[in-house]
């Protein structure tokens, strides 16, 4: 009996212990999970699955919004980026074109949006339909048929609807393309080059000379990933060569790897990460001058007066009050600053120092001055200077009248005492 007691209370001690043990480690298994980045699936369930109707067909596309963009604000522009997929995307699922591990699934997740939320910014994915195609070639040539597909009209329109309707850069679009994609954006470029501020193309056919000629004298950027294991490989190198021959002006990023597109989108995932955020996002900003003016008013100056300045970038501002002034308000955009902002130069107590920081909009910046209290002490003293100076200019008239008038007699008395 006292043996089965005991091996009773040992069960019992050791189903306790395991119990603790399973409690004890529920916490930090409810903690690992809550701190995973957020997978491609999940970022799917955050964007919106939306269908556009153009005039040729319905097109699926998805949309992902950053944290800091609003529709309804238009006081700071946001970028645009079209991802055009690959052969495989194509379908009518709304879904097929947002691959895992893909260079879209580096813009939709959690750590690019935390590490770029300060930047406003619009990712679409347009999903080609099953038995259609983003664009045609002809020939081994592979120039551009005549006609965009309707297809590659229905991207244009959205991206021209979303341009038109919401605060968008509408001059900096940015486009991404893979495969058949990167086909879809030489095609969009040439065909719809006014917009177009930044393309990566990762594989891909174009006729080189063509678009080496629509890109002449452009401010655009390339960035072209070429896998040696393809055949579009040579058309890459050419179209590299047609860029240098047709003088590019923002130049041009050839990237190569060995082997075929899948392994090309795998290197360029290891050589940009996490830089295709930065490339796509920031670096489109910072292409993008806002202009920076300044005025003042009677009694000081400021400058400089008007200059461009980098999204995000900072500016300083010198005010000089004259002999007789001091400043008196400071207003950026309408808003008035606290002057206690202002630092007082050291060596000129008469000139203070304003810095605007993380500039994402156009800025006007107004500074007003006011008489010192010395020269203001009586509201009449305008009225009484001007007494003053008139009674002095009376006086003198007065002074030079009599002044005639003695030598006059003076004359005269002289005259009659000669006779």
């Amino acid at each position: 009996m006292k043996g089965l007691v005991y091996a009773v209370l040992k069960r019992f001690i050791y189903s306790l212990l395991i119990l603790i043990l399973v409690l004890t480690a529920l916490p930090a298994f409810s903690v690992s999970a809550s701190v995973d980045a957020a997978t491609v699936q999940e970022m799917l369930a955050s964007t919106e699955g939306l269908v556009f109707s153009g005039e040729y067909m319905d097109l699926n596309y998805r949309r992902y919004d950053s944290l800091t963009y609003n529709k309804a604000d238009f006081s700071v522009k946001a970028s645009l980026i079209v991802y055009f997929h690959d052969e495989a995307g194509k379908g009518n699922d709304n879904k097929a074109q947002i691959e895992e591990n893909g260079i879209l699934s580096q813009l939709l997740c959690e750590n690019t949006a935390n590490a770029w939320s300060n930047f406003r910014y619009v990712i679409i994915a347009p999903q080609c339909p099953a038995g259609e195609s983003f664009t045609a070639t002809n020939g081994k040539d592979y120039s551009f048929a005549p006609n965009a597909t309707p297809v590659l009209s229905t991207v244009k329109a959205l991206v021209d609807e979303i341009s038109e309707n919401e605060p968008i850069m509408v001059e900096r679009v940015v486009l991404i393309g893979v495969g058949t994609g990167a086909t879809a954006a030489y095609d969009y470029v040439c065909r719809y080059p006014t917009n177009v501020s930044r393309v990566m193309a990762v594989g891909g056919y174009c006729d080189p000379e063509k678009l080496g000629t629509a890109e002449m004298g452009r401010d655009r950027f390339f960035r072209i990933v070429s896998p040696k294991g393809e055949d579009s490989h040579a058309v890459a190198v050419n179209l590299v060569k047609s860029f240098n021959k047709n003088g590019s002006k923002a130049g041009t990023e050839f990237l190569t790897f060995d082997g075929k597109l899948d392994n090309a989108v795998k290197e360029v995932l290891n050589y940009n990460e996490p830089s295709i955020a930065e490339w796509a996002i920031s670096e489109n900003y910072s292409a993008k001058k806002l202009n920076v003016v300044s005025s003042a008013g009677k009694g000081g100056t400021i400058s400089p007066p008007s200059t461009q300045i980098s999204y995000n970038g900072s500016i300083t501002f010198v005010i000089k009050q004259e002999d007789g002034y001091k400043i008196s308000k400071l207003t950026v955009n309408g808003t008035e600053i606290d002057l206690e902002e202002l630092k007082v130069n050291k060596t000129n107590s008469n000139t203070f120092n304003y810095t605007l920081s993380d500039i994402t909009e156009d800025k006007n910046v107004e500074v007003e001055f006011t008489p010192t209290t010395a020269a203001t002490e009586s509201p009449y003293n305008a009225v009484i200077i001007k007494t003053l100076k008139w009674s002095l200019y009376i006086a003198a008239m007065l002074l030079f009248a009599g002044a005639v008038i003695f030598l006059i007699d003076r004359l005269l008395a002289k005259k009659a005492n000669g006779k």
